[in-house]
């Protein structure tokens, strides 16, 4: 039985793709470089790596330090637009679920690589949905951690196998599931088809029919 829900919170709580396009195209500019030339599909974090090693090269200095310079510069841009968001910025259906889950008593975790997740969900206004908010503290979109998931799981007090995890990106998914987590992809069935079940948002999705698809009530 499902006693547990884990969110990531980039791609699944809130969209940040077009903040990272915004911050490329905003930086490369500074740098005096046309930023529209890297611009992308940023749904995946091996897709930014590689963008900021381009945009590196570009200026001649590929090193990892120039790397997590810019890494650096990306996350504050973000985050700038980040803690402007407000309750009406999330996905239509997201908060309608998380309060299916309140409501049934299900405890909740965020995960995230923002160093701000708290301010953002503050933003948000859903702060009081989730017993436990794990922040990776860390830039450069680094592959999905399964400690990360392991320790939103302890903070909950509810072990992998009863708990249901959410991600956007295959790398997370693989990550959530090498801890024993059962996953939920929430995107592109083409790319999240590992995952014991894909959705392609949260509109007119009801848990206890998802846990009834997934064959773990």
């Amino acid at each position: 039985m499902i006693k547990a829900c884990i969110f990531d919170l980039e791609g699944v709580i809130i969209n940040d793709e077009s903040y990272f396009s915004m911050a490329i195209e905003a930086i490369a500019a500074a740098y005096g470089i046309d930023g529209k030339a890297y611009l992308r599909d940023f749904s995946r974090n091996s897709e930014r790596r590689a963008t900021l090693h381009q945009l590196a090269l570009a200026l001649g200095n590929d090193t990892p330090e120039m790397v997590r310079k810019l890494a650096q510069q990306v996350e504050e841009h973000i985050f700038s637009h980040l803690a402007e968001m407000t309750p009406d910025d999330i996905p239509d259906g997201v908060f309608v679920f998380l309060k299916q889950l309140l409501n049934k008593g299900i405890p909740m975790a965020v995960v995230s690589a923002h160093p701000h997740a708290r301010e953002i969900l503050n933003r948000l206004r859903i702060t009081h949905y989730f017993h436990a908010v794990v922040e990776e503290e860390q830039t450069s979109w680094q592959e999905a951690s399964s400690e990360t998931y392991l320790s939103a799981a302890e903070r909950l007090g509810v072990k992998p196998t009863r708990t249901l995890v959410f991600e956007n990106t295959p790398d997370g998914v693989a990550a959530a599931q090498l801890a024993g987590f059962h996953v939920v992809g929430v995107g592109n069935r083409d790319e999240l088809g590992a995952a014991n079940e894909v959705i392609p948002n949260f509109e007119g999705i009801k848990f206890q029919h998802l846990l009834i698809g997934l064959g773990v009530q």
